[in-house]
């Protein structure tokens, strides 16, 4: 007796395993896993590089910060000493050993510490002892003082120095630092940032008679030892 044909030999619709659609997700999976190993392997590259050239970044920036100090308000004694100290870093640097790592220290504790801005509360000073007299001018002065002293400790930033000199500032794109003391200096400005000086120094927790700080020439030095012995923040 003759077998009857299957259904599917009678449809004709019978197909092989050869003949079935391939899927293309394995294809794409093994493609993204070899796309986010090269952006790995190239981003682990570009971050060696990088770590490599800070200190090539540190005196190209410590050429540019030069520029800034020779600008400021600073007295010409401290503004010397200022410069001097950075151009000695800036030849270090310049050293083919130097340590990438350690010229990265140095300019976070420089970056951080309100230079120019110190020659600007000179200024504020200036006005003090012109337009202030009695007791006022004794507050302000000693605000002043309990400012510069929370700076010699590292308790305060150029970020809070800037809000300190605000009231007095004004944008200046031709600047190094983007702003620059209004001209006149006003008191009712030089008022408000006597106010804000005390709340920095509040927040810092000065004592109530402080010391006559260090220069800032002084500060840097430290600041600078610091960066060798310590590092970075």
């Amino acid at each position: 007796m003759t077998e009857s044909p299957s259904r599917s030999d009678v449809s004709g619709n019978d197909k092989s395993a050869d003949d079935q659609p391939v899927s293309c997700l394995p294809a794409m999976v093994a493609a993204t896993l070899l796309m986010s190993m090269v952006a790995f392997i190239l981003c682990a590259g570009s971050t060696y590089y990088l770590f490599q050239q800070r200190t090539a970044f540190a005196i190209r920036t410590l050429e540019g910060y030069r520029e800034v100090i020779e600008q400021s308000y600073l007295t010409p004694e401290e503004k010397a000493d200022v410069v001097k100290q950075i151009d000695e870093v800036q030849k270090r640097m310049q050293v083919d050993d130097f340590p990438p790592a350690k010229a990265s220290a140095v300019m976070e504790r420089l970056v951080r510490l309100p230079i120019s801005q110190w020659g600007e509360l000179v200024v504020i000073e200036s006005v003090v002892d012109r337009e202030y007299q009695g007791e006022v001018q004794t507050r302000a002065k000693w605000e002043l003082r309990r400012l510069r002293t929370a700076i010699a400790q590292d308790n305060v930033t150029v970020v809070d120095v800037n809000h300190v000199l605000e009231p007095v500032t004004q944008p200046d794109s031709a600047s190094p630092l983007g702003r620059t003391l209004k001209q006149p200096v006003s008191v009712a400005g030089v008022g408000e940032v006597i106010e804000r000086a005390g709340l920095i120094a509040d927040r810092a927790k000065i004592q109530e008679e402080p010391a006559e700080p260090p220069s800032i020439s002084q500060i840097l030095k430290t600041q600078l030892q610091a960066a060798d012995v310590q590092g970075g923040y």
